[in-house]
């Protein structure tokens, strides 16, 4: 594994500015983690709308897991980016444990966490939301969630039995709480749990049990496009002994995390 590290240049400040840039730098480090495997076609978008956030004081995190087309050479033309770090797999090895690269890379000073699949993106206001939601909170909550559109479509892709309020691990149980949402963690509560890498899929056996410590909280704003249309995409079913081993282990990890509650309460 190879790291393309970013390159920091000290700039001048303009007149006035040394207070604001204070005041951003004492904002929540959040940081962005973009897994992406041979999406050269599409990677760019999920980068310039991360990098875009209103929010100030952002790391992006794109993890290549092994490309063989373009996305390396794409990659490289962000040499000059300061907030964003590219991770580089020799070879590859699957979603899940690109993501767990990328959180192996947060700095020091991230406090809030984000994972972003390569072929979707982020509305401009989205971490400004979230995070808003996060440090409002007094650390109440595990987690902040917005809504995602589905692109084509333009309708929903979860399903909530409310627009907007509380989100409690009985609401993920029992599915009052399903589909795509996205949202900003905190990294804290993650610790030094991981993604099962073996699996296809299965990311709530991470997110759910930061609900059964602290509920989150579920924005009404729209805060991701998600693409639906990608033959490429994960969530597809293919008939393969590899496609269906991966899914066992994403029920395997799945029943590993909250099955026990599963069973006691529903």
């Amino acid at each position: 594994m190879n790291t393309n590290r970013p390159i920091l240049r000290r700039r001048r400040p303009a007149p006035g500015s040394a207070s604001r840039a204070t005041t951003d730098r004492a904002r929540p480090g959040v940081a962005i983690v973009i897994p992406t495997y041979n999406r050269a076609h599409a990677v760019q978008r999920a980068i310039d709308s991360a990098l875009g956030q209103t929010y100030p004081n952002l790391r992006v995190v794109v993890v290549d897991d092994g490309s063989s087309d373009s996305t390396p050479d794409l990659l490289r033309t962000f040499a000059e980016e300061p907030r964003l770090c590219v991770v580089r797999h020799d070879r590859n090895r699957g979603a899940s444990a690109a993501k767990n690269t990328g959180l192996a890379e947060l700095g020091a000073e991230t406090v809030y966490v984000g994972i972003l699949d390569s072929d979707d993106t982020l509305t401009a206001g989205a971490i400004e939301t979230l995070a808003g939601v996060l440090e409002a909170s007094d650390d109440r909550y595990s987690m902040a969630l917005g809504w995602c559109r589905a692109v084509p479509g333009g309708g929903p892709t979860g399903v909530m039995t409310h627009r907007s309020g509380p989100l409690t691990y009985d609401d993920a149980l029992s599915s009052r709480f399903s589909g795509e949402f996205w949202h900003l963690a905190r990294r804290d509560l993650i610790g030094t749990d991981r993604f099962e890498e073996r699996a296809i899929g299965g990311e709530a056996s991470l997110w759910w049990p930061l609900l059964r410590a602290r509920p989150g909280w579920l924005v009404r704003d729209v805060v991701r496009e998600y693409d639906v249309s990608g033959a490429d995409r994960i969530s597809l079913i293919r008939y393969s002994e590899a496609d269906a081993l991966g899914r066992m282990w994403a029920c395997t990890s799945m029943v590993s995390a909250v099955g026990g509650d599963l069973r006691d309460r529903y």
